[in-house]
């Protein structure tokens, strides 16, 4: 699933976990912009997601206000970037170029990152090796 409606501080919690990046839509349902830039959020999503490394995540802040208040939202639609389970980057507002334009830096951010897999291997191989197998 490209596009994930937290409910709880827990799952929001694994998710930036379990994912390099975390491209975050912090909203509301009477809010009359979040609604009109939902559909964006939504195909930018679908289109720009990797696999274990980038993810895109909803959050009602009338459902999650203690996440809204950790992370500094003061106004909505908030569009907040989390790397590594850090604020990376923040734009508030319905704006759909600068929209487009902070998932595209966050997708190429997770484009570009290694994968995730386990390097513990790789020093061993190297290590295994003798002056003669160079």
């Amino acid at each position: 699933m490209a596009l994930r409606n937290i409910s709880t501080t827990a799952e929001f919690q694994a998710l930036l976990k379990s994912h390099q990046y975390v491209v975050a839509d912090f909203w509301a349902s009477w809010c009359g912009p979040c609604k009109a830039i939902a559909p964006l959020f939504q195909t930018l999503s679908s289109a720009s997601a990797v696999p274990d490394k980038l993810a895109f995540a909803k959050i009602d802040i009338d459902e999650l206000n203690e996440l809204a208040q950790e992370y500094g939202v003061s106004s909505i639609p908030t569009f907040v970037v989390f790397e590594g389970g850090k604020v990376m980057d923040q734009m508030k507002g319905a704006v759909p170029a600068k929209l487009n334009e902070l998932v595209k830096a966050a997708n190429a951010k997770a484009t570009a990152a290694p994968a995730s897999a386990p390097t513990s291997e790789d020093p061993a191989k190297s290590a295994a090796k003798g002056p003669a197998d160079l």
